[in-house]
Formats: C-alpha cells, sequence, structure tokens
C-alpha cells in the first residue's frame, strides 16, 4: 500500500478500511442480533417478574427457573458479549503492526501530516522543555501526545453508541444491569486506554484511532 500511496499513514488507514470491510458481516451480525435479543427478553418481561414473585426469597431457584425460561425461549443472555469479537479479530493486527513499527526500517522516520513526522514514535504534538512527573502512573512525561487522547474519546464515543436496552425492558433486568455496568465502567476503560497507548508509536495510535472511528460510523449506518 505505501508503493502505491507513498505514504505510511495512508497506507495505514487504507489497511483499516480493507479490515472494517472484510469484518462488516460479522460486526452487523453481532449487533442485530444484539438487538433481537434485547427486544425478545424485553417481551419476557412479565414472565421474568412472575418468576421473582414466586422465587424472590431463594436466588438459586429464581437463577435457574430464569436460565430454563430463556432456554425454552431459544435466548442466549451470553451472546451480548459476542459484540466484542471484531475488535478481538483486529488484537492479531494490532500485535503485528506494532512488532513492524519496532523493526522494520523501511518504517523509522516515515511521517504522516501535519506534526506525526515518524509514525514509528510517539506523536509528540508538543515537546516540554523539561519532563513533567505523573505520581499516579509513575511517568515523566517529555512530551503532549495527541493521538492516544483521540484514541480514548473515540473509543468511549463508539461505546456511547453501541445498542442500548429499549425502555420497555426492565431496569432490573440482567441485561439493564449489564448496560448500565459498561456505562459506568467505560470512562474508566477509556482512560485505561490513553495510558496505555500514550507511549506508543503514532502508527499503531493512527490505526486503532481510525478503526474505532469507522467502526463508530459503522455503528449508525447499521
Amino acid at each position: 500500500l505505501e508503493s502505491v500511496f507513498r505514504n505510511f499513514g495512508v497506507a495505514i488507514i487504507i489497511l483499516v478500511m480493507i479490515v472494517r470491510v472484510r469484518l462488516h458481516p460479522i460486526t452487523k451480525k453481532t449487533q442485530v442480533n444484539m438487538v433481537r435479543v434485547q427486544q425478545r427478553m424485553a417481551k419476557l418481561h412479565p414472565k421474568i417478574a412472575e418468576l421473582k414473585k414466586r422465587h424472590g426469597n431463594d436466588a438459586m431457584k429464581l437463577n435457574q427457573e430464569t436460565m430454563k425460561l430463556y432456554r425454552e425461549e431459544g435466548i442466549n443472555p451470553m451472546s451480548q458479549g459476542m459484540s466484542c469479537l471484531p475488535m478481538m479479530l483486529q488484537m492479531p493486527i494490532w500485535i503485528a503492526l506494532y512488532s513492524s513499527l519496532r523493526n522494520n526500517v523501511a518504517m523509522r522516520c516515515e511521517g504522516f501530516i501535519w506534526w506525526i513526522n515518524d509514525l514509528t514514535a510517539p506523536d509528540a504534538l508538543h515537546t516540554f522543555a523539561s519532563p513533567i512527573s505523573m505520581p499516579l502512573v509513575g511517568w515523566k512525561l517529555s512530551a503532549f501526545n495527541l493521538l492516544p487522547l483521540l484514541v480514548g474519546v473515540v473509543m468511549f464515543t463508539q461505546q456511547k453508541l453501541m445498542p442500548k436496552p429499549k425502555h420497555e425492558v426492565a431496569v432490573d433486568s440482567p441485561q439493564a444491569q449489564q448496560a448500565e455496568q459498561m456505562q459506568k465502567i467505560m470512562p474508566y476503560m477509556s482512560l485505561v486506554m490513553i495510558i496505555f497507548f500514550y507511549n506508543l508509536p503514532s502508527g499503531l495510535n493512527l490505526y486503532i484511532m481510525t478503526s474505532s472511528l469507522v467502526g463508530a460510523l459503522e455503528q449508525l449506518y447499521i
């Protein structure tokens, strides 16, 4: 791709588009399945409420009867976790790209646009006169890297755009509780991602940020 576009940054973006197109059938299937499960579980709420009246004092029995009801209706609540599958399938590409950025001499000092003048190093939008200590993480920051912050923001936005239970799903249903927990966890996960990716090569951050952005637009389309 670089031999065609003469820019490794553009090549990385084109690689993202190729991967997202190839994964689109899986992404669409997981999101459509998620919404269908939400709709079917919403219809089961009266039955689940009845089970709670019968077995409200016996948590084990309630769980057994609830899972039995799901099996009878052909619902697999665990399928909600499959929404992470498209990202998991990209993990080998992240690892391979990171390895290439570290070891491929041809990519050294190759820039993208504006301030990103070396895709094998952090993007360093602004270099500090002296390192700034970060007591919570034990770092000394020598520069302000913008791409990792954008990665965290885009990932947070993408999670916000994920299909959520409809209003008719009871707030005490497992599905609604799971969605609520994810909404509470996501700000912390995004912060962890920023910290984790902060000093990684800008080429890898460019790939992940672009992939997350395209993924968010794909979710809206689906």
